[in-house]
């Protein structure tokens, strides 16, 4: 490997580095973040249930943040795998994938189901401690809006936290595929690679 590549593998790699550092990061700023704000709710005498819902203000960002870096360090990871390894050259990111689609031990597959599901077990919480509470203020006869529940408000209220579980959900299904997309970026470089050197 010349020295140029070596550097550039290097570069690379410690990019990736970085995006899962970030990624690291944001994982536990969010848990954090989000289990001491509901702690803190929980505590109130009685909490109003709309506050229930604000962590999704943070949940849904926050997926779309993780899905970003996933996929960028996918591209990166594929990249070396086509331009970067060979049998003369480094092969850890080959290595590794190859390992990683062989492994089906069942504590793999359960840890990853909760890395992935993270942030869409905090969305059903938030949405399973709302709807108790607003079910049982309504039943108490309290309104917890100044103005009358019309019935699309209410659906709009009882349907939007789900929606947006869907949202966060789809945005961490790549996680549970990481693999299978590094795979199919493989495919879509060596597509590049060979019509770059036809050119």
């Amino acid at each position: 490997m010349s020295r140029p590549v070596q550097q550039e593998y290097a570069m690379l790699r410690e990019e990736i580095m970085e995006i899962m550092r970030s990624q690291n990061s944001l994982s536990t700023f969010v848990s954090a973040t989000i289990c001491t704000f509901i702690g803190v709710v929980i505590a109130l005498d009685s909490p109003n249930p709309l506050l229930y819902l604000i962590p999704f203000t943070v949940l849904v960002p926050a997926a779309f943040k993780e899905a970003n870096y996933q996929k960028r360090v996918a591209y990166l990871a594929s990249y070396l795998i086509v331009f970067l390894e060979n049998d003369n050259s480094f092969l850890w990111e080959t290595r590794y994938h190859h390992f990683a689609k062989s492994d089906k031990a069942f504590s793999t597959r359960l840890r990853a189901i909760f890395e992935t599901l993270e942030f869409t077990l905090f969305g059903i919480l938030c949405y399973v401690l709302f709807f108790f509470r607003y079910h049982f203020l309504c039943f108490s006869g309290v309104n917890i809006f100044d103005i009358p529940l019309t019935v699309i408000k209410e659906i709009l209220l009882i349907f939007s936290p789900p929606i947006l579980i869907v949202i966060i959900t789809w945005n961490m299904f790549n996680y549970w595929n990481f693999r299978k997309v590094i795979q199919k970026n493989i495919i879509e470089w060596r597509r590049y690679r060979s019509k770059e050197y036809r050119k």
